[in-house]
């Protein structure tokens, strides 16, 4: 939902500004002439405000506010007061002048570009099945816990990132550098190099400033295609489907995926919402083809009668030990605790795997490092050496 910057005229002529969340220039116009103003020029501002911390906070404030069984017009009317900015307290008044009009939180949400898909399917449900509020707060403990997730993972992988961008800054020093000024030297003095030095100039030769500089542009240039890519939803399934196929990223991203949907269906089990809807909602959370058909082939499972394990047993997410928790679950009732406990269970192992990675990956690093810069001393030195002694003689 836009931010429209309007300048109007009222009736005496007088001129008129303000500001105005609303889907488009026709609205901002209705809007308006029942101030008896007449628009002369709307254009949009911004759309999106809201950062990660204030979108938890908003789900978090309005979670409470229909918990206490506040109506959703008067929940949003109300958090107008708590909230500062001039711009937030505009889209606040927005959102309730459209749940006025009949229109769903889910649509205005999406408008005020203020959903994720998680969001987006757990408040499209809440709506349907009259449990907004719990499913609320569901959301903002699953995106608390993701953000602590993100956190956790950000510190482990830095270490091994600062070695390898320290290891790249002095191969690409010593190569653009330092081996050149050798290669020159031992040019001029007419010296006979070793293989390994004479290997050694030759790459150098081909890594110049101007290179390095090109090959930086480029992966620039990548990176932002690939971010201007992902925010397509055509693009983000391409993506998605290349890193299914990737070594060691491909079973993370899988791993991932399902727990995701554990948590998902546990969640919206434990509300007392059907399994078939709740699959509607986790196949509604991936733009990937192929986990968008396999979760449309449990549901139809399920529609036909099929118990649920026997059908993720048959499906692409199959898993023994899972399997065991969800048959557990189906036979003592209590299937949507232990789809959470499942989930929890793998992205537990997921961490555990990932610092096992990182804990040997630092070190691995430094070996490299240490080997090429031996290479690289030897290479150099190694002639200089034999030079010296050729000239003490």
């Amino acid at each position: 939902m836009p931010l429209y910057v309007w300048r109007a005229i009222d009736s005496e002529g007088v001129e008129h500004q303000g500001k105005l969340y609303a889907f488009s220039v026709e609205e901002v116009q209705e809007y308006l002439s029942k101030k008896s103003f007449g628009l002369i020029q709307a254009r949009v501002k911004k759309r999106s405000i809201f950062t990660s911390r204030q979108k938890d906070a908003f789900f978090a404030q309005l979670a409470s506010l229909l918990s206490a069984h506040i109506p959703l017009y008067e929940s949003l009317c109300t958090m107008k007061a708590s909230w500062v900015s001039s711009d937030h307290v505009l889209l606040l008044d927005a959102l309730s002048r459209h749940i006025a009009q009949g229109a769903t939180l889910t649509e205005v949400l999406e408008e005020a570009q203020i959903l994720d898909p998680l969001s987006r399917a757990l408040i499209g449900v809440g709506e349907s099945t009259g449990t907004l509020g719990p499913l609320l707060k569901e959301i903002v403990s699953y995106r608390t816990e993701m953000a602590l997730s993100v956190s956790k993972i950000k510190r482990t992988l830095s270490m091994p990132l600062l070695t390898l961008c320290f290891f790249s800054v002095v191969m690409i020093g010593m190569f653009t550098w330092i081996i050149p000024q050798f290669g020159r030297f031992f040019e001029l003095n007419h010296m006979p190099i070793p293989w390994v030095t004479s290997w050694l100039i030759g790459l150098s030769s081909y890594m110049t400033i101007k290179l390095v500089g090109y090959g930086a542009v480029v992966i620039v240039a990548m990176i932002g295609f690939l971010r201007i890519l992902y925010a397509t939803r055509r693009g983000k399934a391409m993506i998605e489907l290349a890193i299914e196929y990737m070594p060691i990223i491909g079973s993370f991203h899988r791993s991932c995926m399902k727990a995701r949907t554990l948590k998902v269906l546990g969640i919206l089990l434990a509300q007392q919402v059907p399994l078939a809807k709740a699959l509607e909602a986790s196949e509604a959370l991936t733009f990937h083809d192929l986990y968008r058909r396999e979760l449309s082939q449990l549901k139809k499972a399920v529609e036909r009668g099929e118990a649920f394990t026997h059908a993720w047993h048959a499906s692409y997410f199959t898993d023994p030990e899972i399997e065991e928790l969800l048959a557990l679950g189906e036979m003592s009732g209590r299937v949507s605790t232990l789809m959470l406990h499942a989930s929890d269970s793998i992205e537990k192992k997921l961490y555990e795997r990932l610092h096992l990675i990182t804990m040997y990956a630092n070190p691995t690093l430094l070996v490299v490092l240490a080997v090429l810069i031996g290479c690289l001393i030897y290479g150099i030195y190694m002639p200089l050496i034999e030079f010296s002694s050729v000239l003490s003689y």
